[in-house]
């Protein structure tokens, strides 16, 4: 309505708004959540500096939260909104956050789901986070652990395989898909 209305022009009202997206975003309501995504996806009229701004706040927010409270959904697809625009230090303090709170201390599948669905849209390097590709990668092949959880975790890191090897990536790769069928089987 406010994009519609042209009032978010207004600089007054445009703060405003993008304090409550702000606000909404960094509630543990999924409603609120979903509420705030939606709103920041149609905020046409914020400057990069203000989209910037919001993530940043989102980023901060996610950071300490614990594995089993760190699936909030709408507000971690709502960094993707901006994610062109982001300083690395952001970008790099989300990855983190993605890769060790949803994925590698996965909690849940959907949890790890998510984040092998964030890590898609943002293709990071293994040469760039070896350590975490690494970890999860041990944790398929520990022999105690749910099965279905290293179903996931090697689907998922077989999807951010990229299409060319190098030398510093080869080895992983080739390990990845080596994996014994017994162990995970691939969906």
């Amino acid at each position: 309505a406010i994009n519609k209305m042209k009032c978010a022009r207004t600089t007054e009202l445009r703060n405003v708004f993008a304090s409550q997206i702000k606000s909404l975003l960094k509630s543990e309501d999924k409603n609120q959540q979903k509420l705030g995504y939606t709103a920041f996806q149609g905020a046409k009229y914020f400057s990069s500096s203000v989209k910037r701004d919001i993530i940043r706040g989102i980023v901060e927010w996610l950071r300490p939260l614990q594995a089993n409270n760190a699936g909030q959904i709408y507000t971690i697809k709502s960094v993707l909104i901006g994610w062109d625009i982001l300083a690395l230090p952001v970008r790099k303090d989300y990855i983190d956050f993605v890769f060790d709170k949803l994925i590698k201390r996965g909690v849940n599948i959907q949890n790890i789901q998510l984040g092998f669905e964030i890590l898609l849209k943002i293709k990071p390097e293994y040469e760039d986070y070896s350590k975490y590709f690494d970890d999860i990668l041990a944790e398929i092949e520990r022999t105690e652990g749910a099965a279905q959880i290293k179903v996931e975790l090697k689907n998922g890191l077989l999807k951010l395989k990229p299409s060319r090897l190098n030398k510093q990536n080869r080895s992983f790769w080739e390990k990845t898909e080596k994996l014994p069928l017994n162990t995970v089987e691939t969906t």
